[in-house]
């Protein structure tokens, strides 16, 4: 992922950079609460270096009284990269650390909008989807998410549950016809 695309977007949503000299040569931005350190690993590199560079955030922010609590540490990566995020992602080390391959992986990042940052991607029209859905099981599923409101919220367990019965109540009355 380029660096400078994400350090545009970052700042073009109200992010800051400040005392970059004491990450250099990582970029470190600040947003009320929140500090972002981005940092591009250009060449292959293995999940031990990566948590080094965490801890080594982590070490940083201190001296500089900041709470690592509200600090991410955005890994940018080739979309060719063999690394797992999810090795990196889960490691309880250093600050909180986002693999970025690609705009995808900015959906599992809690406090950025996705939509903004992928303005290009349009969102998918919910009637269409049902019109291009040919299977009637899938499509009385998607009605009773939508009805349920699930493509603006997550859905509790409850509907969840409710949304098999009515699937496998579908299933039957596809069957009888």
């Amino acid at each position: 992922m380029d660096k400078q695309l994400v350090l545009n977007w970052l700042l073009k949503h109200g992010f800051v950079v400040q005392n970059s000299e004491q990450f250099y040569p990582d970029i470190f931005l600040e947003k009320e609460h929140l500090c972002v350190v981005v940092k591009e690993y250009k060449e292959e590199i293995d999940e031990g270096m990566i948590i080094n560079d965490s801890v080594d955030i982590r070490i940083k922010l201190k001296k500089m009284n900041r709470n690592s609590w509200n600090c991410y540490f955005l890994i940018l990566l080739s979309s060719k990269s063999e690394i797992s995020p999810y090795i990196i992602e889960k490691d309880p080390r250093g600050v909180r650390k986002y693999v970025i391959k690609d705009y995808q992986s900015f959906k599992r990042i809690p406090f950025l909008d996705f939509l903004s940052i992928h303005e290009v991607e349009k969102k998918i029209d919910q009637v269409s989807l049902l019109n291009i859905n040919r299977d009637k099981k899938l499509q009385y599923l998607l009605e009773y998410i939508i009805k349920s409101g699930g493509n603006s919220r997550t859905l509790k367990s409850e509907e969840i549950n409710s949304a098999f019965n009515i699937l496998f109540d579908a299933e039957d009355q596809i069957n009888e016809n």
